[in-house]
């Protein structure tokens, strides 16, 4: 791949039709296979196959405002998601407001009590989960979380931090109690993990990782966790220098604090890239960039997803870097590896991946690029209504990748 031999002619970072997204390669894990269960690997497999199809018949129709149409796929899929412990089961649970936005909730913005009560039964499904139920310990403290998260979403700020400040401090309690809670600890990794991607609560994470650092410890995971959601909001909000910053900070307590977790080191290397790019170090970037995904296409089991992502984040690298063959083999890259991806969430992201090929092929100047550029960003934009405005904002953020 080429893109560094044109890094120095790179005069200015020239605004494009798209500006490449740089995504989070996820939270804190590299591997996107199909969560075993203590069931037959196939049955389990067959499940959560028809909760993700599931997912994938709401989102149509969501798109074609078909509520009860949309209702009936959730009546039918509701008896697999029962049966079910996974991140599948999860997913499919919190895509049903695509659904209520046509029905109940059509034309109004829910209550706090009526926002509680959807989330209420997630809660308790996965608190009920059986022994061996590996994941569900996880998705039960997320289902408290993405309550927290849906209350900001549909204007319930005040109510949600009350809540949220209530419950972290009482896992701090019990994460430094004598002896630790580790339960409390994972709690307070996916607090912060969740805020990974939250665009409008920088300022909350900040306060947040300054709790968990005066508590637990600047190197403690959920700090570190918390650290890079701030790396991450600082690159969404275009400040590349404080995210360059925060990730060296990362680099030196992982050094210090977990030399031998070649995973945080990756996945901090994942947020320098895009760091370095928006600083306007290109070669240095691009660099880093290969090297990341050099080392996750090498892993067992193949983590498509995070491939997916750091293919089609090179491939918006070299779109700024004007390389636009090497852009175009990239997004087909991450185009193919998203496709393998398990999760439906994850597949979608496919559609970023084909804005991108399709702006590198219009300013390379191939014939009919412009008209399949407007196609997929129309497909783009029609992913970001079913999945972002109907989903609580959650879908970036909802997977469970381990």
């Amino acid at each position: 791949m080429a893109c560094l031999g044109v890094a120095e002619a790179m005069k200015t970072r020239a605004d494009r039709w798209v500006k490449w997204p740089m995504a989070c390669l996820l939270a804190w894990g590299w591997a996107d296979g199909v969560a075993a269960t203590t069931e037959g690997d196939e049955a389990a497999r067959a499940r959560q196959g028809r909760l993700d199809a599931a997912r994938a018949a709401i989102h149509a129709s969501a798109l074609a405002k078909d509520g009860p149409g949309c209702m009936a796929v959730v009546a039918a899929a509701e008896p697999d998601a029962q049966a079910d412990w996974t991140s599948s089961a999860y997913e499919f649970w919190v895509a049903r407001p695509a659904c209520l936005q046509f029905t109940s909730w059509a034309g109004r913005t829910p209550s706090a009590q009526e926002v509680a009560k959807f989330w209420e039964p997630v809660r308790a499904h996965f608190a009920m989960a059986p022994i061996g139920a590996k994941q569900a310990p996880e998705l039960h403290t997320r289902a408290m979380v993405d309550h927290w998260v849906s209350l900001r979403s549909f204007g319930h700020e005040a109510l949600a931090n009350a809540l949220e400040l209530a419950q972290v401090h009482t896992w701090l309690e019990a994460a430094t109690a004598a002896p630790a809670d580790s339960a409390a600890s994972a709690a307070l990794n996916v607090v912060a993990q969740r805020y990974y991607g939250a665009r409008a609560w920088g300022a909350r994470m900040a306060e947040l990782h300054a709790l968990y650092v005066q508590r637990l410890g600047a190197g403690h995971l959920a700090s570190l966790a918390m650290l890079r959601a701030r790396i991450f909001n600082h690159r969404q909000l275009s400040r590349p220098a404080q995210a360059l910053a925060l990730s060296d900070e990362v680099a030196n307590l992982l050094a210090a604090h977990h030399p031998e977790n070649v995973l945080l080191a990756m996945g901090n290397r994942s947020e320098r890239v895009s760091a370095l790019a928006g600083v306007g170090r290109f070669a240095d970037a691009f660099q880093e960039g290969q090297r990341l995904l050099a080392w996750l296409q090498a892993r067992q089991p193949v983590p498509h997803a995070s491939i997916m992502r750091s293919a089609y984040n090179m491939a918006g690298l070299c779109i700024e870097m004007a390389d636009y063959d090497t852009a175009v083999a990239y997004a087909q890259l991450a185009i193919d590896a998203g496709s393998q991806a398990p999760h439906f969430s994850d597949r979608l992201e496919t559609h970023f991946a084909a804005v991108l090929r399709e702006q590198a092929r219009m300013l390379r100047g191939d014939a009919g690029a412009a008209e399949s550029l407007g196609q997929a960003l129309q497909a783009l934009s029609a992913y970001d209504l079913a999945v972002s405005d109907a989903m609580f904002t959650l879908a970036r953020q909802a997977r469970l990748e381990r």
